[in-house]
């Protein structure tokens, strides 16, 4: 790896592939499928991410790791926003709670 910084991209590269993986929504799939993918990697990987957020101003790659996080993120919310248009008003009132929490997810570590 050659240093720290390589190390520390190397890492990078192959987490941010895996998260790709287990964040990516299936062609179709409605708003229940992609909450629960996003609550799963918050569950998983929420932690690590907010230890990045703090440390962003700190070492360069981190904050690069974080943009990109910020960019995923924005796609997703860009996605459910398309998905919530379209399904019918009573099931997204049935997601409510979980649309919440992830409103909450997303204001603690993105904003």
């Amino acid at each position: 790896f050659g240093s720290k910084e390589g190390l520390f991209e190397a890492v990078a590269r192959k987490e941010g592939a895996r998260i790709l993986v287990e964040r990516a929504v299936p062609e179709g799939a409605g708003l229940s499928v992609a909450l629960e993918s996003l609550l799963k990697h918050y569950e998983r990987d929420g932690d690590t991410i907010a230890r990045f957020v703090a440390q962003e101003h700190l070492f360069e790659p981190i904050r690069q790791v974080v943009e990109r996080g910020r960019e995923v993120h924005r796609d997703w919310e860009e996605f459910a926003g398309v998905a919530r248009a379209n399904c019918r008003v009573e099931r997204y009132l049935s997601h409510g709670p979980i649309i919440e929490r992830a409103h909450r997810a997303r204001e603690r570590t993105w904003a």
